[in-house]
């Protein structure tokens, strides 16, 4: 069974990246139109561009498409992973919302992350990034919306098993929220992931800080990285009840992939510092 998982998860993946990677590869003929092909990637996209058409309109419709697979795309391998990875790991409970649940806090972590780096640039003076207070504030309200969205998905499993009174999926729940250490994490989660964003964000001042939007979007990320902690932890671990289940082993695995993942960032901003101007209040 478990290669039928993994086969499945890698295949969905494949779709997902290379559709990303068809739109990312369209819309480069717009934005490296002005630039100069002093970079080997860059060098490499102008050969191609050279034989492909140059029409902008085909482009726009090529990019269309790839835009509309790509989110369907995603959110069909996100609900895959969502099953097929977490909710797997624990058989005897079960929900049909979950993979809408994973799906929805993929898009929750994945404006967090927007809102993290552009921060992270705006804040930077070396940087030739500018991020508008309006830029933020709308960015701002769509990672307020999903955080609402995510508590909403949250809460409506559960209810379920309250007014069907489906007791034998109790036992899920109740190692998860009220026996000790996951019972911590439990409401480190909720309060960190929806109460604190939830006030927060009520304000619009709050919301077109980059500073306060750098804390509240890293403590976000922090909270929906425990939560995933806490859905895979009790099911696989074996830990003292007396003791904490995040150990310093879980924390240098976490900081190796975020260096991994800067260090991604870091390499496109080097072939394509185009990507970081501004052209006509929009990132180039």
């Amino acid at each position: 069974m478990f290669p039928f998982y993994l086969s499945g998860t890698v295949l969905a993946f494949l779709i997902l990246y290379s559709l990303g990677l068809g739109y990312l590869y369209h819309s480069f003929k717009f934005k490296l139109k002005t630039a100069s092909p002093n970079t080997r990637l860059k060098a490499f996209l102008f050969e191609r561009f050279e034989h492909c058409s140059q029409d902008p309109e085909i482009i726009k419709r090529r990019m269309t498409v790839f835009a509309g697979w790509y989110m369907f795309a995603f959110a069909m391998c996100l609900s895959l992973i969502g099953f097929d990875l977490v909710m797997s790991a624990d058989p005897h409970w079960y929900s049909t919302l979950f993979g809408a649940y994973t799906f929805i806090k993929a898009i929750f972590a994945g404006f967090g992350a927007i809102i993290l780096l552009v921060t992270l640039l705006h804040l930077t003076p070396k940087v030739p990034f500018t991020l508008t207070p309006g830029q933020l504030l709308d960015m701002s309200t769509l990672f307020f919306g999903f955080s609402i969205v995510w508590g909403d998905f949250f809460y409506s499993q559960f209810v379920v098993i309250w007014y069907g009174n489906i007791s034998e999926e109790t036992a899920y729940i109740i190692k998860r929220t009220m026996t000790h250490p996951w019972s911590i994490l439990a409401w480190t989660v909720f309060i960190g992931c929806f109460i604190l964003p939830f006030i927060i964000l009520l304000s619009r001042k709050i919301k077109q800080s980059p500073r306060c939007m750098l804390v509240v979007s890293a403590c976000v990320l922090a909270g929906l990285w425990i939560e995933h902690f806490l859905l895979l932890g009790p099911s696989l671990l074996a830990h003292d009840p007396a003791g904490f289940p995040i150990g310093i082993s879980e924390i240098i695995i976490t900081l190796g992939f975020l260096a991994l993942f800067s260090m991604c960032i870091l390499a496109y901003f080097k072939e394509l510092p185009e990507s970081l101007k501004i052209n006509s209040g929009e990132v180039a």
